[in-house]
């Protein structure tokens, strides 16, 4: 429609008193039209139809101002214009969320997906859309048994519509081997995530943007897994695709040297580390703006670099600086906040500053409960750590109940085989076994190692807190023909996989501390010796 046309439509619509014009290009329905007596005295078909024109126009109008999707939305769902209505609920739902207003986000969604499946004969690819949209906010927000369902009929629908090699499948089979991840299945994902590399690159070539993310999900998958050498070639791979498709300066690009800092600080490599993320920091800072999310991510994993290697007064202000970044984004409610602030608790409490510390993970708790449900595993993360203050602490009584529950959480929310309930039993261990309570402490550390053993295998590095745990039970003892295989077989994981780490450091104390027990002395000093010439390289 010409916009000539536009504007007399509107005009006639102002002087039929149908709408009222607020200015030159703003109109809203005036209030009378919202009340049931006036909808009766018009005709329904002319209500639609206005209602039509109002969507329309609005569209025409404000192509680019995405604040009025919404709207356009509502007009379209007045006038049954149901194709329509379903387009731009999902158009409202994907900006919503693009700019972290994730509760409107997901009613819109939600509605989405309500419109396709009134619309629509039940194996549409629109019904599929929907529901991988609606799946997605949901893993997002870690209800991961309502989104499974919804990813499995989504990826039924579009191999039954396009064939099980087509590139639409590989976004359902991503999606729900992300799910698969994220609840700690990981041969599923695995799978998964193969099959749609696989499509990808026969259909895309070798070096497009989404076989790099392809790649770089499969890389985290191995890393969460421990095996660091199978995730840092594709890692790299991912990285070369994105330079050459994007240049140096995107922030795609960004994203992968902030995946191989990750795993260069899982390894020990701290000063690898930091270079990558520097120049992540430095690329997003200038693409995305200073203020931007992705920049406090950055500033965050640059803290903990620095706070895994003692250096604290670097760490304290860019953690404060995510703080603010996340505040000011999203709102002082918000997970990332949340985040935010355990993050910054966990350092005051690496110090000794304890008092500083409890308040702002109790703060972090508050906000994590509110704003993802009492179940939700971040919930378990903060009550872990307030727990973990508490032992420190030695405040016993109050830390067990704080550790027993995340330990419920995570078994509820995550099954009792996932890899982070095997941290949350060794962190109930430790605190049993600074009480003497060794055969409690036994029990769970086995538990531990069984999960591990099962999930990860028997070489990854997270096994070594289950059989170490169990060796230093052994050793308070005085079973040291028990302990001393142990704490050998712990410093062998750990010495293949991050010999220069500071957790490796205190193995190695642990270890020098038996062997001063069992009259070694000379063994001992080695011992101590290596540990402080690993923490002496990582304080520089």
């Amino acid at each position: 429609m010409p916009t000539s046309n536009i504007r007399n439509k509107l005009k006639e619509g102002s002087t039929e008193r149908i709408w009222s014009a607020l200015s030159e290009l703003r109109y809203i329905f005036s209030h009378a039209l919202l009340r049931d007596s006036v909808y009766e005295m018009q005709l329904k078909s002319r209500l639609r139809e206005l209602h039509k024109l109002a969507g329309d126009t609005l569209v025409k109008l404000f192509p680019d101002d995405k604040e009025k999707l919404a709207d356009i939305a509502n007009h379209f769902e007045q006038a049954e214009d149901w194709e329509n209505v379903w387009e731009y609920c999902e158009k409202t739902s994907d900006y919503y969320y693009d700019t972290f207003r994730f509760a409107e986000a997901l009613t819109y969604s939600q509605k989405a997906l309500s419109v396709s499946e009134m619309i629509w004969e039940s194996n549409h690819p629109n019904i599929a859309q929907s529901l991988n949209n609606l799946a997605f906010q949901y893993c997002k927000q870690g209800q991961f048994d309502k989104a499974e369902p919804m990813h499995k009929r989504s990826l039924k629908i579009r191999e039954i519509v396009f064939g099980n090699q087509h590139l639409e499948v590989t976004t359902s089979l991503g999606n729900l081997a992300m799910l698969y991840h994220n609840q700690g299945f990981y041969s599923k994902a695995k799978s998964l995530y193969l099959k749609s590399l696989r499509i990808r690159e026969k259909s895309l070539g070798l070096h497009h943007p989404d076989v790099a993310q392809n790649l770089n999900n499969l890389a985290y998958l191995y890393s969460d897994q421990g095996l660091y050498d199978e995730a840092e070639p594709l890692y790299k791979r991912s990285l070369e695709i994105r330079k050459k498709v994007f240049g140096n300066q995107h922030t795609d690009v960004a994203n992968s040297l902030s995946n191989l800092a990750r795993l260069y600080y899982y390894k020990g490599i701290y000063n690898k580390s930091v270079s990558f993320i520097k120049r992540a920091l430095e690329i997003d800072e200038v693409f995305c703006g200073s203020s931007h999310p992705n920049v406090a991510i950055h500033l965050n994993d640059l803290a903990l670099v620095f706070s895994g290697q003692g250096h604290y007064d670097m760490a304290e202000p860019l953690y404060e600086r995510a703080l603010e970044i996340n505040d000011a984004v999203y709102g002082s409610q918000h997970r990332s906040v949340g985040l935010s602030l355990n993050n910054l608790a966990v350092l005051y409490w690496s110090q000794g500053l304890y008092s500083k510390a409890e308040p702002i993970l109790q703060r972090a708790l508050e906000i994590r409960e509110k704003a993802l449900g009492s179940q939700h595993s971040d919930v378990a993360a903060s009550l872990n750590n307030l727990g973990n203050l508490y032992e420190k602490q030695g405040h016993h009584e109050k830390a067990i109940p704080l550790l027993e529950r995340a330990l419920g959480i995570l078994e509820h929310s995550l099954g009792s085989e996932h890899p982070n309930v095997g941290n949350a039993l060794n962190n109930l261990a430790l605190l049993y076994f600074n009480q003497c309570n060794y055969d409690k402490a036994k029990s769970l550390h086995l538990r531990a190692e069984e999960i591990c053993e099962k999930v990860l295998g028997n070489q990854h590095p997270d096994i070594v807190y289950s059989i170490a745990g169990l060796a230093r039970i052994y050793n308070a003892k005085k079973q040291y023909k028990k302990a001393e295989p142990l704490f050998k077989r712990s410093i062998k994981i750990w010495e293949k996989a991050f010999p220069d780490h500071p957790n490796f450091a205190a193995l190695i104390e642990y270890y020098a501390k038996h062997l001063d027990e069992t009259n070694r002395p000379e063994e001992a000093r080695k011992m101590w010796d290596r540990a402080k010439a690993i923490r002496d390289k990582n304080a520089k």
